[in-house]
């Protein structure tokens, strides 16, 4: 990275550590599990989070009066390691669901709980 491309708008310039720091340590994200409403998963949606090697999902109900999962009602999780890959390479790695892995469950926890946090 050149120090041209770590300038900000206003003149100052960053180190790579500085922008580092900046970066976003968590993405969060929810979508429905289907698109129809006459369906009977209408009210589920897939809550999820990005980390810098994970990817995970609960799929709860949805709290339509709070605008919220309801993460006491999950019916199912998505557990995938993203570790090392690249942007471009993402849906690749979506293959194997490592949720209920018995050598994940303290990751799956830890994860869910800063889930719930965030929503909550």
């Amino acid at each position: 990275m050149t120090a041209e491309a770590a300038r900000l708008d206003n003149g100052v310039a960053l180190s790579a550590e500085q922008l580092d720091q900046l970066k976003p340590q968590r993405a969060f994200s929810q979508y429905p599990a289907v698109h129809r409403p006459a369906d009977s998963d209408a009210n589920v949606m897939g809550a999820a989070m990005r980390t810098d090697g994970w990817r995970y999902v609960a799929w709860c109900q949805y709290d339509w009066a709070r605008f919220r999962p309801d993460f006491e009602n999950c019916r199912g999780f998505e557990l995938y390691d993203h570790t090392g890959i690249g942007a471009s390479d993402v849906d690749n790695f979506d293959l194997v669901n490592l949720a209920e892995d018995p050598g994940h469950q303290d990751l799956r926890r830890q994860l869910h709980a800063e889930m719930v946090k965030f929503w909550v």
